[in-house]
């Protein structure tokens, strides 16, 4: 979680698709974290046997981060992927389960004596990072406060974080709600034209902008690196998302592209706010004690 670069972990998310939104904020945190992931939404292709990708995925994680939900505990395949799990973590190979409790529902008895990580107040702020926190120790990870350097370059930044969080954020809220309503319209490319106009905000500059930022730095900061790392494929998903590629369900997929390019930006932000906040407590409350 720290400087010297990514967690010897990867992590299989299991979810319902009524649960995308959080599952997508989840995968930003653990990138900006360096752990790698797989994300169906996103990681699926076009072809792929699903139970083949599936099984693979759950043989190749380190653990599986199980999200409890009122949708999850009756998705067939979320209790598929469990089962594969609880096999897997039979093996005695040091493969975990990792209760994520997103809904006040009850755990299944197959985890319910696995100690659980609570999301339920997941879309407050300071209560999704304090257990995101938490969840990232049990993975091998420890937060790492961040140097005087990195922090003077944060505040002299972040009116530039700031827009192009904003940006992003607009981005993201329009694209989600077309998403939505997508069933109802023949097409929706122009809700991403709309959302990434020159208009207030424009998204493409607060991308060029974040990317000048980012160029001198990023390689010394695994949470500036994953930050970058999403600027390209944002600025491809959001030129492909704008055109219409005269088929419904291929507008919609690259509406979804937009929408999970967007909420892993939105976490890692959120999540390099938080560690730059604490760094800055931490720093001032180590200058004041001091005789």
């Amino acid at each position: 979680m720290g400087d010297d670069g990514a967690l010897p972990a990867r992590v299989f998310i299991s979810y319902s698709s009524a649960d995308r939104e959080f599952a997508r904020f989840l995968d930003g945190s653990l990138a900006a974290a360096g752990v790698a992931t797989f994300l169906a939404e996103r990681d699926l292709k076009v072809g792929d046997s699903i139970p083949e990708r599936i099984f693979g995925e759950i043989a190749a994680a380190t653990s599986l981060v199980y999200v409890v939900s009122r949708a999850s505990v009756r998705s067939p395949w979320v209790r598929e992927e469990l089962g594969v799990a609880k096999i897997r973590a039979m093996e005695g190979k040091g493969f975990g389960i990792l209760p994520l409790l997103l809904d006040d529902v009850t755990l299944p008895p197959s985890v319910s004596h696995i100690k659980y990580a609570d999301f339920r107040d997941w879309r407050d702020a300071t209560s999704y990072r304090k257990t995101v926190l938490e969840l990232l120790q049990s993975l091998g990870g420890a937060p790492v406060l961040i140097g005087q350097r990195q922090i003077l370059w944060y505040l002299d930044n972040l009116d530039t974080l700031k827009f192009v969080k904003h940006a992003v954020s607009v981005l993201h809220t329009r694209t989600d709600t077309a998403t939505g309503y997508f069933q109802w319209f023949d097409t929706w490319h122009w809700s991403v034209k709309y959302a990434a106009s020159d208009d207030d905000p424009p998204f493409f500059s607060a991308m060029d902008r974040l990317e000048e930022l980012l160029a001198p730095v990023a390689d010394g900061d695994q949470r500036l690196r994953a930050l970058r790392d999403c600027i390209e494929p944002a600025k491809k998903a959001v030129v492909r998302g704008s055109r219409d590629p005269g088929d419904r369900g291929e507008s919609s997929r690259r509406i979804r592209e937009v929408v999970e390019v967007c909420a892993r930006m939105l976490a890692i932000l959120n999540d390099l706010e938080g560690d730059f906040e604490a760094s800055v407590h931490a720093a001032i409350a180590t200058r004041m004690e001091r005789p």
